[in-house]
């Protein structure tokens, strides 16, 4: 398989087939567009299009899955204004077809507005989920607000820069997040493919299962996700679909190069 199909469906098609393989075996699933960085009106209207059809797909098919979007692909860059538009007609259009919205964190610069937009699509729509990554010092003041607000966490280390790069203080404040979320009684979803991160959540949330997903990638971790599936736990995968995607595939091998150098490899 080249490296790009291990991380990316090259169409809507064959992300909806995925899906109903995945959700036969108990397994939920994001599916995101690779588009992102809209540098115009036009892409940025492409990108909704896009989402919009997504939308409308999940639906067709019945199938047990979300969709995710990037503001960057709807203008963010750019025009907020925008972006704000195009997420709130995305979001109307989840609510009609009662699809579960969840909107992805991009760079360290980009929270506020994302946040922002989480807010005005909450109020929309109740199944609204955003990311959230706790290499940034702020998280634990945003996950508090965005519980606050009716709004679902995905919990993630980060992918971008953030305010540390130390994998142990990563691990460890991705760690005291979830303990947060736990405390307030917020069910959430975990991005990890760290086997160290993914046996502590288990050991901490075997009382309460019904707060936690386990989020994995499309590409990796397989007979984890489908084991922890078989043993009653939640789980979800993100399948991105599409043409483009390279920095997408970019951040994952970061993302396993950066693993190998704490000494680990992803859970299996």
């Amino acid at each position: 398989m080249d490296e790009r199909r291990r991380w990316i469906l090259p169409d809507l098609a064959s992300a909806l087939d995925w899906t109903g393989e995945r959700n036969a075996r108990k397994v939920r699933c994001t599916l995101a567009l690779t588009r992102e960085y809209a540098r115009t009106a036009e892409e940025a209207r492409a990108g909704a299009d896009g989402d919009l059809a997504c939308i409308r797909g999940i639906s067709s098919a019945g199938a047990r899955a979300s969709l995710s979007v990037k503001p960057s692909a709807l203008g963010s860059l750019f025009d907020p204004e925008t972006c704000r538009a195009h997420l709130l007609g995305i979001t109307r259009e989840a609510r009609t077809s009662n699809i579960p919205l969840e909107i992805d964190m991009e760079g360290k610069g980009t929270v506020d507005l994302t946040l922002a937009a989480a807010s005005a699509c909450r109020r929309e729509y109740p199944r609204v989920t955003v990311a959230l990554q706790s290499y940034l010092d702020r998280t634990p003041g945003d996950l508090r607000r965005m519980v606050s607000e009716g709004i679902r966490v995905r919990l993630v280390k980060g992918a971008y820069l953030g305010d540390t790069a130390d994998p142990g203080e990563i691990r460890r404040r991705t760690d005291d997040d979830a303990r947060i979320l736990k405390e307030l009684g917020a069910p959430f979803s975990l991005g990890t493919h760290d086997p160290l991160l993914l046996d502590q959540i288990k050991r901490e949330f075997g009382d309460s299962r019904d707060l936690v997903e386990f989020g994995f990638l499309m590409g990796l971790s397989d007979a984890t996700k489908l084991r922890l599936a078989g043993e009653g736990w939640q789980v979800s995968e993100y399948v991105p679909y599409g043409q483009g995607g390279d920095a997408y595939v970019l951040r994952r091998q970061r993302y396993l190069r950066d693993l190998e150098r704490s000494g680990l490899a992803p859970a299996p």
